[in-house]
């Protein structure tokens, strides 16, 4: 009788600590040191900035590197970014990415706000319709 209750906390205990761990959206200081795989773009005269997913069709997880010393790793759905100054940033994303659905720089979302793409890095795109 002592053995199933015993497995039966050992599985809560390991249930809590995976739920625990296993945040979506965790913001790190941690820059993305490995810029050659990451898709990088410039943004021009804005003050925020977001990325729209279809994290309902494809599954995600990726960091971001803001260009403003702002960091977000695993991220799993979209994200947005507020910056202290109206400016020209460089954003780096790192990682499983695979669509990107509509970038937007204010609220409502007209369009996308690109200026210019650097790279193209070797993230796996399964789906490049509408993403400009």
């Amino acid at each position: 009788m002592k053995i199933p209750y015993k497995s039966f906390y050992l599985l809560v205990i390991a249930s809590l600590l995976m739920i625990a761990c296993g945040s979506t959206h965790t913001k790190k200081n941690t820059p993305i040191t490995d810029n050659q795989g990451s898709f990088i773009f410039t943004v021009k005269d804005t003050d925020f900035f977001g990325i729209e997913t279809a994290a309902d069709r494809y599954a995600y997880n990726y960091s971001v590197d803001w260009g403003d010393g702002g960091h977000d790793s695993n991220v799993t759905e979209g994200i947005t970014h507020d910056y202290e100054k109206k400016g020209t940033y460089t954003i780096n994303i790192n990682g499983k990415f695979p669509k990107l659905k509509r970038c937007y720089t204010v609220l409502p979302a007209p369009s996308v706000e690109i200026s210019s793409i650097e790279q193209w890095g070797d993230i796996e795109w399964k789906d490049m319709s509408n993403m400009f």
